[in-house]
């Protein structure tokens, strides 16, 4: 990694070196969850009445299809034969899915929630698959130095080799950090992953994390009990390590609260990543690709020891950028910048792909 003089942010001190007043913030109210909801719900008025869910108490809520037709929910491109699902099964990648909103079990495809942050990553990446010089203009949004993306090459289920220039639920190009689960499936994936390669062909992988209505609540610790100890063994040393990404300014239990535990293992990916010799990364960065307008997420401090050791950040990338080394390590983007630059580079070419985002999530 670069040194932290080179690009890395002003570091506090440690807590039990500067001791600081507990921080209370207020949470902000999430009105973006129920905008978007409205959003989908008005989305979903443009698809086949099959797909308008008649099953009780879920035909209640506007933002959920009907059982049996969720693949309505992805781009046209993606549906049917050879499309996302397909994709997805080659890889033995898991769909999201939950029975918070009626799932059915075992169904091959996506989930029915027309807010699925998977789906939203689904239908904004996988239709530019093929088309690297778009892929490259969407990464320089993220990094200007980006000329162009290369694929990922790997051996995938069955021996079957693989190559694309998107992986979803990404979980490295040998087994899974925790060394159990599988993309997807109790194991830490990133939504996607991409290879941008510099103009001096520095090779750097790009993790994202999709979010669109989630948000979560202050103060809820993933470090408590027997699964917060199995989390403690499974990531400690990695997250200590000298060559780890991360500065050693907070400790593994400062940041064992969504999402900063999820970005912080996405980071740990990364160096996984850097370590394999097949992948030839200079640099490995997350990114967490979330609208503005989602300030419940953005802008909430769930970790009050966070808080209290950067009293005067307020925002998931102010707080998680100090936790890298070289601040470049973390990012938090807004999907519309990225869709912008697709529109700029591609023209007339993306119309559709443009004209269904637009239509789809206002990006």
């Amino acid at each position: 990694m670069p040194p932290e003089s080179d690009g890395a942010r002003g570091r506090s001190a440690p807590a039990e070196s500067c001791p600081v007043a507990p921080v209370r913030r207020p949470e902000p109210k999430n009105d973006f969850r129920m905008a978007a909801r409205l959003r989908q719900a008005d989305f979903r008025q443009t698809l086949s009445a099959a797909a308008q869910p008649n099953d009780e108490p879920w035909s209640r809520h506007g933002f959920l299809l009907a059982l049996g037709h969720e693949e309505e929910t992805l781009f046209m491109g993606l549906r049917g034969p050879g499309g996302a699902a397909d994709y997805f099964g080659v890889r033995g990648a898991k769909w999201w899915r939950s029975p918070s909103t009626g799932d059915s079990r075992g169904t091959r495809g996506p989930t029915r929630n027309l807010t699925s942050s998977q789906v939203a990553c689904v239908n904004l990446l996988l239709p530019l698959g093929d088309r690297p010089d778009l892929l490259a203009a969407m990464l320089r949004v993220l990094d200007p130095e980006i000329a162009n993306v290369a694929p990922l090459e790997y051996e995938g289920p069955g021996r079957r080799a693989i190559s694309a220039y998107v992986e979803l639920e990404w979980t490295g190009r040998v087994g899974t950090l925790e060394g159990r689960g599988s993309r997807g499936d109790r194991a830490t994936s990133a939504d996607a992953c991409l290879i941008g390669v510099t103009e001096s062909g520095a090779r750097r992988a790009f993790l994202l994390e999709f979010k669109y209505t989630e948000a979560y609540r202050v103060g809820e610790s993933k470090g408590v009990g027997d699964q917060g100890e199995k989390r403690r063994r499974t990531y400690r040393r990695r997250y200590e390590d000298a060559a780890s990404s991360f500065s050693g300014v907070a400790s593994l239990d400062d940041v064992l609260y969504e999402p900063f535990y999820q970005i912080v293992r996405l980071g740990l990916l990364g160096d996984s990543m850097r370590a394999d010799s097949e992948l030839a990364l200079a640099d490995a960065r997350v990114v967490v690709v979330c609208p503005t307008e989602n300030t419940a997420y953005r802008n909430r401090i769930t970790s009050p020891k966070l808080a209290e050791r950067f009293p005067t950040a307020s925002t998931v990338d102010e707080v998680a950028g100090e936790l890298w080394k070289d601040s470049r390590g973390f990012a938090v983007a807004d999907p519309k910048a990225l869709v912008d630059a697709v529109r700029t580079a591609g023209g007339e070419a993306v119309d559709s792909w443009s004209h269904y985002i637009s239509l789809r999530y206002g990006w």
